[in-house]
């Protein structure tokens, strides 16, 4: 999904008559340079790509299982009036 808004969100620049250097510029540069710093991050700090088959989910979703949470406290009067803003 984010791949295609990434590239797709300059297309305007590629219809007929409506080609900006600006506005290609500006949709499609950040592609090169967070893939260049991405890049360059792996390599300078040697860290390597993990596989998702070595991810533990299993373990985590069992601890998920074993201890669940509190459900939450319904709020009474003004609270419940104004939790709206902070949740």
């Amino acid at each position: 999904m984010c791949l295609t808004i990434l590239f797709t969100s300059g297309f305007s620049v590629f219809t007929k008559g409506n080609w900006d250097t600006a506005g290609f510029i500006s949709s499609y540069l950040d592609i090169p340079l967070v893939t260049g710093a991405y890049l360059l991050w792996k390599v300078l700090k040697k860290t390597r790509f993990v596989s998702l088959d070595s991810v533990p989910l299993d373990s985590a979703f069992e601890q998920v299982d074993l201890n669940p949470e509190e459900p939450e406290v319904e709020e009474k009067g003004w609270i419940r009036a104004v939790s709206w803003i902070w949740n």
